[in-house]
């Protein structure tokens, strides 16, 4: 793929969307590109990777158990092309939250941390909307926080026999 396929693929991102697409291309072409086999731990939870990865190419798993990288996990969830990982290791160098397996070959562009910060400092527009898009989630999460919330108040207690 060129790096203006690439950078549309990223910007169809949430995380990314409402990002200048020319600022997007400098981050995508500075970015390093990497070729995963099938079966091999893209990260594993807990570890520090400082990147995020836009899967370009290619399936993963991820994988049920916390952590946990033998073949007895459990897939719960898919990540395909399009697909955004890390985003808290490339934001705040935070360590990974779920562990990753590619299921098929996979081809990503990994985004680090410090490159992330470096083209957020030319560019502050970028980081201001990466921080929109969070902040829309972080009210979107709470909301639903809050329904669930409404739910548990309404419900009629347990009869204790």
């Amino acid at each position: 793929m060129s790096v203006r396929s690439d950078t549309e693929l990223l910007r169809q991102t949430p995380l990314f969307a409402n990002v200048d697409p020319v600022q997007l291309q400098v981050l995508v072409f500075s970015a390093e590109r990497l070729e995963i086999a099938a079966g091999e731990v893209v990260f594993a939870h807990g570890s520090q990777v400082g990147a995020g990865y836009l899967v370009l190419d290619g399936q993963g798993e991820v994988l049920s158990s916390a952590g946990s990288e033998d073949d007895a996990s459990e897939p719960v969830a898919l990540v395909e092309s399009g697909a955004f990982i890390g985003e808290r290791a490339m934001i705040a160098n935070l360590p990974v939250s779920m562990t990753v397996r590619a299921r098929t070959s996979l081809r990503v562009l990994r985004i680090g941390h410090d490159l992330f910060l470096r083209v957020c400092g030319e560019f502050p527009e970028i980081g201001e909307k990466v921080m929109e898009a969070l902040a829309r989630r972080l009210e979107t999460s709470l909301e639903d926080l809050r329904q669930v919330q409404a739910h548990f108040d309404r419900a009629r207690p347990f009869s204790g026999s």
